[in-house]
């Protein structure tokens, strides 16, 4: 008799249209959250609306650095715990890297690609992403296919 292990209901994977609405209610939250506080501050002191608007970009900038911060060590701990022998991931990271610093290293390189093609483009994150997933696709498949049916064939 095998005793089956029910996941408590915090651990439970939601449908994907209750993910996307609980994540734009977080991103809603957060952004109210961060414009909240210069808000109030700028009340409180009796700032103009300028001062105000400065207020506001300073601390959103401020989050951004902070955001980029935690993407940044995050994928360092990711990327740390990825196996670089005897595999394509050496390329697959460097390439989508190099993809992905395009934008900001040369900002007008797209500037006569469509308009809808500019707003993916422009952004190195996306393109460096999605470069990455390509990559990852094509190169690993095709060495773990051949590799699994030498080893099949050895035993």
């Amino acid at each position: 008799m095998g005793i089956t292990k029910k996941n408590h209901p915090v651990d439970e994977r939601l449908p994907i249209n209750q993910l996307f609405l609980y994540g734009l209610q977080h991103v809603l939250a957060m952004y109210a959250g961060a414009v909240a506080v210069p808000l109030i501050l700028a009340n409180a002191l009796g700032l103009g609306k300028e001062q105000l608007i400065y207020l506001i970009n300073a601390d959103l900038f401020t989050c951004g650095i902070a955001m980029f911060g935690m993407v940044m060590a995050s994928g360092i701990k990711t990327l740390s715990k990825i196996d670089f022998d005897n595999n394509h991931n050496l390329m697959v990271v460097a390439v989508s890297v190099a993809v992905g610093l395009i934008p900001l290293a040369v900002p007008s390189i797209y500037q006569k690609f469509p308009e809808a093609l500019q707003v993916i483009l422009n952004s190195g994150i996306t393109v460096g992403s999605v470069v990455a997933i390509v990559l990852n696709a094509i190169l690993n498949k095709i060495d773990t296919v051949p590799y699994a049916t030498n080893n099949k064939r050895a035993n």
